[in-house]
């Protein structure tokens, strides 16, 4: 059990010894600055010891006789953790932390240009197997939907003075093959014991002709390569060519005038084959685009961010399909934000095609998808003044809080910037994680309050739970952590630079915990009930199935997996 301790207050500094005083001027906390550098500066003062070091991120300024210094830098595009430390020859010392987001910005809600990369293998749309697990088994379920009939029983064709009205339309089994092409799919439709019902009218001089008859087929074989682009935003499909063979047909027809007998057989032949190859391939453009299409992800990201997605670039391979996606993410319901405030906007080339050594699935995520993902998030203002109880900071860091920190009746945490993801430094984790501006309020039972600025850098693994979602784990050893302590209040007499420390050391168990504090975010599945419907795809979804990730240098997220019905 963790034992509360009474607040002690550390030991005053003697009479006599005055600490050195530290103020920085610029640049302003949670800041967004995109420009390419900016200026550290600010004011130092002795104590009862003249003043021996000022460092700025470690490096040694000069300060001028008025105690003031300032050092240009360059930024490195993300969050700029600034840590300045002076310290006199006593060794007594003051120190501050802070952070700033520095680059250029997408702005709330502004669309990624090809954020979202995806290659599909083409077994996706035809595995040679059985199970509805592909586009070639939809469209065999599909197609022996009993409702398909609808299509074309009524719909009159009109030939050489008479009109053929399929009136019933039935056969036995489908069987589909998709190959891929060159920004096509080849198909090869066959219809088994197909029976064709109809009516036929004659008009103008055969008027006084109406006669039915059926039509019976062995096999309807209807070949065609349908061309895939984008259009709008959408996959559209469009015939390149088709045919239909029809084995062993046989026709029987209550009578016909005899004066048209001769041709009778051929015009019903021809009805015939138009009516196959409406079916066939109204089915296979309806299924194939909406299938592709499903794959253009809108991830549920509930009732705060909102997601679009939209289709820049379709192409289809030997062996793969690729998607280029648009995407934007925005906060639904927002928090006053600062000036240029925006998730980071990076240049980093996305990698080159083909991108899924081998995977049934890959997908290539720019960061600036991931972290206006991430400022979206913050932007909801849920990151905001967020009170826990003291007791419950206590368990995640694994004992009491220290005094004087403690005893806290509630400590209120405030993200003051979005946390940004960057590629690792370290190979072994997936991406790094930067975090500015988390302030952490101490309210003791005493009523006195401690506050303070956390500003800190580690890496982070990815994974995705049998759940079907994208959990993250901190890496919390101290050593691997870039860290800096501000102190924004804190009762008279104690030493900052002793407050600094205490917190430091309570920093890395809490980030260990933090998926206590952070939402999972859900992995898209496809539910292939959408794609068609009928009863055989009802309750099935496609989802991924053993992913691998890890993070380029250009700073794209790389997902491989497998993909299985669910």
């Amino acid at each position: 059990a963790l034992e509360a301790q009474e607040p002690v207050a550390s030991e005053p500094e003697e009479a006599s010894v005055e600490l050195p005083l530290l103020k920085v001027e610029g640049p302003s906390r949670a800041m967004f600055d995109t420009s390419p550098g900016g200026v550290i500066s600010g004011q130092v003062a002795s104590g009862s010891a003249p003043i021996s070091a000022v460092t700025v991120n470690g490096q040694t300024v000069q300060t001028g006789n008025d105690g003031s210094f300032s050092k240009s830098v360059d930024w490195t595009p993300g969050i700029q953790i600034i840590g300045v430390r002076v310290e006199d020859e006593d060794g007594e010392r003051a120190v501050d932390g802070r952070a700033i987001q520095a680059g250029p910005v997408n702005g709330p809600g502004q669309w990624v240009e090809g954020g979202l990369r995806l290659e599909i293998d083409t077994e996706i749309l035809d595995d040679d197997d059985d199970e509805i697990d592909d586009i070639a088994a939809l469209l065999e379920a599909a197609l022996e939907d009993p409702s398909l009939a609808e299509l074309v029983v009524g719909e009159s064709i009109e030939m050489s003075g008479f009109e053929f009205t399929p009136t019933r339309v039935s056969f036995n089994e489908a069987s589909v093959d998709l190959v891929a092409g060159e920004g096509v799919v080849q198909a090869e439709v066959t219809l088994h014991e197909l029976e064709v019902a109809f009516d036929v009218a004659g008009s103008g001089v055969f008027s006084w002709v109406s006669t039915s008859g059926t039509a019976t087929i062995g096999e309807a074989e209807i070949g065609t390569e349908v061309a895939i682009f984008n259009e709008g935003g959408r996959i559209q499909t469009r015939p390149s060519w088709v045919e239909a063979d029809l084995i062993d047909l046989a026709i029987a027809v209550d009578w016909i005038p005899s004066i048209v007998e001769e041709s009778f057989s051929g015009w019903i032949e021809t009805f015939v084959e138009g009516a196959v190859v409406e079916v066939a391939s109204t089915v296979l453009e309806d299924v194939v685009a909406n299938s592709l299409q499903a794959f253009v992800i809108q991830m549920d990201l509930g009732e705060d961010i909102e997601m679009e997605a939209a289709l820049r670039e379709v192409d289809l391979v030997p062996g793969a399909v690729r998607f280029v996606v648009d995407t934007r993410l925005e906060a639904r319901t927002t928090m006053e934000i600062p000036v240029n405030a925006g998730s980071l906007s990076t240049d980093g080339d996305p990698p080159a095609w083909p991108i899924s050594n081998g995977a049934a699935l890959a997908a290539a995520i720019d960061d600036d998808f991931i972290n206006q993902l991430s400022f979206a998030f913050w932007h909801t203002g849920q990151l905001k003044d967020v009170s826990l109880p003291g007791i419950a900071i206590a368990g995640m860091s694994g004992s009491a809080i220290p005094a004087p920190l403690g005893p806290a009746e509630n400590v209120v945490m405030t993200l003051g910037l979005p946390p940004v993801a960057t590629a690792p430094r370290d190979d072994s984790f997936n991406a790094d994680l930067s975090i500015g501006e988390w302030t952490m309020r101490f309210e003791r039972v005493d009523g006195e309050v401690l506050e303070f600025s956390v500003n800190l850098r580690t890496a982070l693994n990815a994974s995705i739970e049998e759940a079907g979602s994208l959990t993250v784990e901190l890496d919390d050893r101290p050593s691997a952590i870039e860290l800096e302590i501000g102190i924004l209040q804190s009762p008279e007499g104690l030493d900052p630079g002793d407050l600094a420390a205490l917190v430091r050391l309570l920093v890395p168990p809490l980030i260990g915990n933090s998926a206590d504090l952070v939402p999972n975010i859900p992995i898209p599945t496809i539910p292939m009930g959408e794609l068609v419907d009928i009863p055989a795809a009802e309750g099935l979804e496609i989802g991924v199935v053993e992913p691998e990730m890890e993070f380029s240098e250009a700073g794209w997220l790389l997902l491989r997996a497998d993909l299985a019905v669910q």
